[in-house]
């Protein structure tokens, strides 16, 4: 069964995973991390049935594992290819999709302590949040190029990126900096038209591949919970 959520909200989230434990044997999810969230996973957990993180980890040590990339290195690897991409600095602007994804938290964390690290001379404003929303990531861009219209570079941490790109679009700015770690459809696409220097993502299918090998072989581990470290992908026009 492959369900996809129309309300992300905590309860929305934590009310689908438990209706789905009971007619399932084993679940993996792309979720938040919450208490109500966590809550229910404990509370499969309990019933003998085991739920696997994905992309994004939870906090629980109910939960049976995690399967995804390591989060803080793709946010340094982030954080690598914007200092080489301005290498005399600049002002740049970080879109979370949510700051209530693990995941998404790491890549700022990463990215910003790369950047301290290097001694770069980039100037990161503080995150916001598109609500992995397309709609919302227009709104945002378009905010942020009017409070900082010298803006250099943008950090796109989370959903939403076809909005950022309309908007730098709408205003004329194709030779924006623009590091991204957002998993749409059209990511080549920007890539190639050049809207996008770099993506970094997890490869769908190695990922989903894992996710389906450790539900068909693998119980409840408790606090010794399974980890299966996925290298993430990174794309450049040249590389596609």
């Amino acid at each position: 069964m492959v369900i996809h959520l129309e309300d992300l909200s905590p309860k929305g989230t934590a009310d689908a995973i438990l209706r789905l434990g009971e007619d399932c044997d084993a679940l993996a999810g792309v979720c938040i991390d919450h208490p109500m969230v966590n809550a229910a996973v404990e509370k499969l957990a309990k019933a003998n049935v085991p739920f696997w993180a994905m992309l994004s980890d939870l906090s629980t040590p109910a939960r049976a594992g995690f399967v995804g990339a390591n989060a803080t290195k793709l946010g340094r690897s982030a954080g690598w290819f914007m200092h080489r991409l301005l290498p005399t600095g600049g002002r740049v602007a970080v879109l979370l999709g949510s700051s209530d994804y693990t995941a998404q938290c790491l890549y700022e964390s990463g990215f910003r302590q790369y950047l301290s690290q290097k001694g770069s001379k980039i100037d990161i404003l503080a995150p916001r949040e598109t609500e992995e929303n397309v709609e919302q990531a227009y709104a945002l861009t378009r905010d942020i190029l009017r409070i900082q219209p010298n803006l250099s570079g943008l950090f796109m941490a989370g959903g939403g990126i076809d909005g950022v790109i309309q908007a730098l679009q709408d205003q004329h700015l194709t030779d924006m900096t623009l590091v991204s770690t957002e998993l749409s459809e059209k990511t080549r696409t920007h890539l190639l038209q050049g809207s996008v220097d770099v993506a970094l993502s997890h490869p769908a299918e190695v990922v989903a591949t894992n996710v389906v090998h450790v539900m068909e072989n693998n119980r409840p581990r408790g606090l010794d919970a399974m980890i299966v470290d996925v290298e993430h992908q990174i794309m450049v026009s040249e590389s596609i």
